[in-house]
Order: structure tokens, then sequence, then C-alpha cells
């Protein structure tokens, strides 16, 4: 008897020797529990990952006091050192690395941009540290992603070799893809009002509507935090057509606020033509805990201007967005948005053609976000109408009206989505955390179009041959599917992300397709009729984060991530360029685009210094299907900051490219290399934040400045080709 109450003794004074370490993790400033975090004993392998709530246990052998390592994807890591048995509460800051395509960070936008998708957040701190002025050069960094910029001045972007119109690019969550071309013009974007950039590289996205079968951008715009009044003052050096003024204010009082913009660009291209923008902001809203509604309401005006001061081509679009985010009746997670686009645009084509065109756009959407026992669950339903009116006046030798086309067209879509999220924890650091994604998205479109064609001038009396085409109706009933995978976990030396992802996706012919194609000359029997895209994708990345380097040693951080995509169309509509008209689509067979996307970020001297390289290998069967878009595209770039100043420099190489322009045809531009620099100084006076930024974009191609316009055309050059000295003045209260 006395041998078993020995041993029970003992067994009890081993028990109550072992230190247990609880507590929980939530975010810095919202106070929300972070699910999966890693929380690890410093030097051991013992640890444990958060559960759904945030808490987590850790039995040890180890006496007090203990140091503890605690990381996340998407929050920056730290140590915490733990005196006593005392429950913790660990606070975590959200990680927002400016080039950093390892982690989402920021505003998440939408809820499934966590598993399976390879995501990247540009914030605010770094478009005004490196004093960029254009979307085109704040995203010059991201492996896979390109701009370009037209004759006709727009700014379109690619993602992974897609063309502009496959990419829906979202302004605080209203698309601002017209109807006319499909495509987003970027331009008019003053950076100085938006808070954050998303590029979401997945060609099937779930949660963003019909036709997003490039990738997505989704921008959100400022929201005060405090009374502010910025103003800045950037121009080229000489100063001349080429040039920015931009000012904002914002006011918040208890939960209300409000913020305004008001921006002027003006962009000479070629050193010929110059275009002119004008970007206006206004946002009111309410904020308290999870709740909040925001009122926005944006204008975009565009001008072009050729040097005899003719106006060749002027658009003007407004935006009207209302969006409320969270409970309903006590049932968290809801999202409501209405919102509208209205867009106006004039253009010539050679003094041959005029059109003329008006784009009206309302939606609404409401999204509902939830978990039932370990399965995540977003769920959304959205309405489109979208119309579209336009007319063409072809144009004879003198000037006189040939043949006028009047069409009206209109879709109705009707979208329904699902995404399914099923998290997994697992028992060992190593195997911390797996997430199954399964998402659906099935959609109603009605697509209806009256068209008429008026013949003038073409008999003796002045009599106007009219000719009423039947009316068309089509109906579509698209379905999208998507399965991912996302596994997380800890090694000795490094944190690891694994994802891949399988799905298809659609997009109908735009509104814009359909009015172009009815009066083009076609090529033989396929192009008898136009018809719908099909897109199966494949993309899996690996991400691995060697963030437990010493406090005293030299490199803080290295960050990898390595992509592999595979894009097959089937059906894949694309675009003719015939002299003196605007480009006619058709469709091909099939096409594919393929590549590998290599991202590598070193941050050192206690983050002083980072060092980044990213690059992009892609693979085009078919340059007619996809023009405009080099085979190749590395950047290496060093950024230097303390208190004060921060300096940058990019080396950019690109491979050959095949590119296609409207009266040019083919062209094929040879390996371009070239880089960006900058300066920056910063500092407060009289309570005034100001910042002076130097910057050189494209220093080794200053003898582009003596080459024509056409010239640039014939070469591929655009306006983020050419050598630019550029200087930026900023003052905020």
């Amino acid at each position: 008897m006395k041998k078993i109450l020995f041993i029970v003794f003992i067994s009890h004074a081993i028990l109550f020797s072992r230190t247990i370490i609880k507590g929980e993790v939530s975010q810095l400033g919202t106070n929300s529990p972070i699910q999966g975090a890693n929380i690890q004993i410093k030097g051991t392998e013992t640890g444990t990952a958060t559960t759904a709530s945030g808490s987590f246990v850790i039995e040890t052998e180890i006496e007090f006091p203990i140091e503890l390592l605690i990381s996340h994807i998407g929050f920056k890591s730290k140590k915490y050192v733990v005196l006593d048995d005392k429950a913790i509460k660990i606070e975590m800051e959200d990680r927002i690395l400016a080039v950093d395509a390892i982690d989402v960070s920021g505003v998440r936008q939408k809820y499934e941009a966590d598993v399976s998708t390879s995501v990247i957040t540009l914030d605010k701190s770094f478009i005004d540290e490196l004093g960029i002025r254009d979307l085109g050069t704040a995203l010059t960094r991201i492996s896979g992603v390109s701009t370009k910029l037209s004759s006709s001045g727009k700014q379109t972007i690619s993602i992974r070799g897609s063309n502009a119109e496959d990419v829906p690019v979202y302004l605080d969550g209203i698309p601002i893809n017209d109807v006319m071309t499909g495509v987003a013009d970027l331009s008019s974007i003053d950076l100085n009002s938006i808070e954050n950039i998303q590029v979401i590289k997945s060609g099937n996205s779930m949660l963003y509507g019909e036709g997003a079968i490039g990738g997505v951008v989704d921008m959100t715009s400022v929201f005060p935090e405090k009374k502010s009044l910025k103003l800045k003052i950037g121009s080229g050096i000489p100063s001349g057509d080429d040039f920015d003024y931009s000012g904002n204010s914002g006011y918040k009082k208890n939960n209300f606020g409000g913020f305004g913009s008001l921006a002027l660009k003006s962009r000479s291209y070629g050193f010929r033509t110059v275009t002119y923008n004008e970007f206006g902001h206004l946002t009111l809203g309410y904020i308290k805990g999870d709740q909040s509604i925001r009122l926005n309401y944006h204008q975009m005006e565009k001008s072009l201007e050729f040097p005899g001061g003719s106006l060749t081509n002027a658009d003007l679009m407004n935006l009207y967005g209302l969006k409320f985010s969270g409970n309903i009746f006590g049932s968290p997670g809801w999202t409501i948005s209405f919102g509208r686009r209205f867009w106006n645009l004039s253009q010539d084509y050679f003094s041959s053609l005029n059109e003329e065109v008006q784009d009206l756009m309302d939606f609404s959407q409401i999204m509902k976000r939830g978990r039932i026992g370990i399965v995540d669950l977003t769920g959304f339903l959205e309405y489109q109408e979208k119309g579209f009116s336009g007319k063409k006046a072809y144009f004879d030798f003198n000037s006189q009206p040939v043949v006028v086309q009047n069409t009206d067209l209109s879709r109705n879509s009707l979208t329904g989505a699902g995404v399914a999220q099923v998290i997994v924890f697992g028992n060992t650091p190593a195997l911390k955390v797996a997430k199954f994604e399964m998402g659906i998205r099935a959609s109603r479109l009605q697509t209806y179009r009256t068209e008429s064609f008026e013949f003038k001038n073409l008999t003796s009396d002045g009599t106007v041959i009219q000719y009423i085409k039947p009316d068309f109706l089509l109906n579509n009933f698209p379905t999208n599917k998507r399965l991912g995978i996302r596994i997380e976990g800890l090694m000795p030396l490094f944190n690891y992300v694994f994802f891949i992802n399988q799905g298809n996706n659609t997009r109908l012919p735009t509104l814009s397709d359909y009015f172009r194609f009815s009066n083009a000359l076609h090529q033989g029997d396929n192009d008898s009729t136009l018809t719908k895209e099909s897109l199966s994708t494949t993309d899996f990345g690996l991400k691995l984060d060697l963030d437990t380097f010493d406090n005293n040693s030299l490199i803080n951080s290295i960050k990898v991530e390595f992509n592999y995509f595979q894009n097959l169309y089937i059906n894949k509509i694309a675009y003719r360029f015939i002299e003196n008209s605007p480009p006619t689509p058709f469709n091909t067979e099939t096409a594919d685009v393929s590549g590998f996307e290599t991202f590598i970020v070193m941050s050192l001297i206690e983050d002083k210094v980072e060092i980044s390289v990213s690059g992009l290998e892609l693979r085009i069967s078919d340059f007619t299907a996809f023009p405009n878009k080099p085979e190749r595209k590395w950047v290496t770039a060093v950024r230097a900051k303390n208190d004060k100043m921060s300096a940058s420099l990019d080396m950019i190489f690109e491979g050959k490219k095949v590119f296609l322009l409207p009266g040019l045809g083919f062209g094929s531009q040879e390996k371009r290399m070239d880089g960006n620099i900058s300066f920056s100084y910063h500092n407060t006076f009289f309570n005034w934040n100001m910042r002076l930024t130097y910057s050189i974009q494209n220093f080794l191609s200053k003898s582009n400045q003596n080459l024509s316009a056409k010239e640039s055309l014939e070469k591929g050059l655009n306006y983020f080709n050419q050598y630019r000295e550029m200087v930026s003045l900023s003052v905020e209260l």
C-alpha cells in the first residue's frame, strides 16, 4: 500500500511540475482572434497552433521564463517572453510589405483570397515613399504583371499573359471595365486617394462575377483615421506636358468620416501626343467596430490631343457606390453593395471613322460569410444590368458620312456563387493547418441587341437608305467550378505554404465585341459567328518564409515564392487589326498560356535594406490571341531607408515580344533592359509632414527621346519606356 501511495505521489509531483502556457492571439487594432497562428518555444520543437477562437495551450518541462516565437502568414512574426503561468494575450500586426508576393496583407477584399491563390497587396506607404505617379509604375516589381499604354493614352493591365479585357478592375467594389472595350483604363486613377491595391493572379476567381478569367485588380480608396490635408505636385524635368496636381482632405469625428480628392494629370506620349486626366473622389462613411457603411463617388475624365490641338478622343466615367458591412439582426458577416457606372466616349479613327457610345451599368450584390463547424462558407448573389448604345459613322475621302450604324445592346445577368473552405489542424508544427476549398458559380445572362444602318450620299437625289437588322436575343447559362488546397507548416528553419487549384471559367463576348463584329470585314467561314470562350486553369505555388534569424544577424528574413500556371483556352476571343478601323473580334479554336514565376526578397539590417528579384517566364501559343506580352520579365530591386530618407533602384529586363497596333499591324520588340531610380526625403516642419522625391525612369533609354511618335510606335515603345526625370513634393497635415 505504501508503495502504491509513493508511486501516486511521485506521479502527481511529475504532473504538477510541468509548465503550462495558455493564452490568446488576436489582431492588433481589431481584437479579432487569429486562427492557425503558430506558437513555438524558442530553441525547441514544442509548439501548437491557435484554435478558431485564437486560444492555445502548451505543456512543457521548461521552467519560466520562456520565450515564445509567434508566426502566421499575413502577420508580422514576433517574440514574447512568458514570466509565469498567468494567461497571456498576444497581439499581432498585419504584415504590409509593399512588394511582398508571399503574404496576403492589408484589407482582405474577398474571403477566398487567403486560400489557394497567389495574391499581392501594395499599400499607400510604398507608393508615397517611391514617389510613384502611375499605377503601371507601382506594379513594375510584381512578377507576372505588366501594363501597357496605348496610342490613345489608355493604360491597361495584363496578368500572366492575359489580355486586358480578361482582367476586371474594381474601385471600391465597382467594376470600371467599360462596355465599349471591355478593359479598364488605369491612367486616370489618382494614387494619392488609394489606400491599397490587391492583385489576384488566379484565372478562376469565384467571387468577382462573370468573366474574371485573367486575374483581378481590386482597389480600395482612403478612409480617414483623423483630420488630414494633403497637397502634392509632380512635374517632369524640364517641366512641360508631364505633370501632376492633386489635393485631398479627410475628416473624422467619433465614428463618422469623410474624404475628398481632386487630381489633374498630363502625360506626353512619344513627346508628340498629350493626354489629360482628371480624377475626383468623395467618400462619406460610418465605422464602428465590425459595422461600416460607405458612400463613394468617383469621376474620371480623359482627353487626347495631337500637336495641332484637335480633339481625337474624350471620355467621362462616373461611379456611384454604397456598401454596408457588418451584422444584421445579430447575424455577422454580411456585405451589401449597390453601384452604378455611367460612361461616355467620343473618338475618331484616322478621320475615316467616328464612334460615339454610352455605357450604363447598375449592380446590386449581397454576400454572407459564416462558419459551420470546421467549414467556412461564403456565398453571394449579384444582379447586373448593362446598357450600351453606340453610333458608328464611316466617312469618304471628302469627309462625308457614307454609312451610319446605330446599335443598342443590353445584358442582364443574375449570378450566384458559393465557396466552402474546410480547415483541418495538424498535430505538429510541420503540418499545422490544411485548407480545402471548393467553389462554384452559376449565372443566367441575357443579351439583347437592336441594330440599324443608314446609307447616305449613295443616290443623286440624296435619299437615305435604311436597313434594320432583325433583333438579336441570346441566353447563356455558364457554370464555373474551382477546387483548391492550401497547406501551411513550420519547419526548423522556415515557414512554408503550398497551394494548388484547378478550375474552369468562361467569358462571353463583350457588348462592344458584338457591336464591332456585326459590321466588320470577315475572313473565312470561321468568322460567321462569335461565341463565348472557355478557360481551364491549373495553378500551384510554394512559399517559404525564413523568418527565424537571430536579432544580431545581418539578415532579418528571406522570403521565396515559386508559381507555375497553365491556362488553356477554347474559342479564345482575339482581335484583328485592320487599317483605318477598330480591332475586329473573332474566335480562335484553341490557345494556351503557361509560365513560371519566381520571387525572392531579403531584408537586411533591421529591415532598413531590402533586395528582391521577381521573374516571369512565359510561353504563348498564339501571339495573335495574346499580343504585346514579353516572353520573359525579370526585375531586380534594391531599396534602402532610414527614418528620413530612402533610395530605390529597379533594373528591368524584358524578353522579345510581338505587338499589334491599330493602323500599323504586327511588330516585334527585341530584348530590352532598363532601370528606374528614386530618392526620397521626408521630415516634419511646423506639424506638416513633407516629402520630396526625385526619380529617373528608364535611365538607359535616353536615346529614345529623339524618336518620332511613329518610330516609337513601330518599336513597341510607350510612355513607360520613355526616359523621364521627375520631381514631386507632398505636404500633409
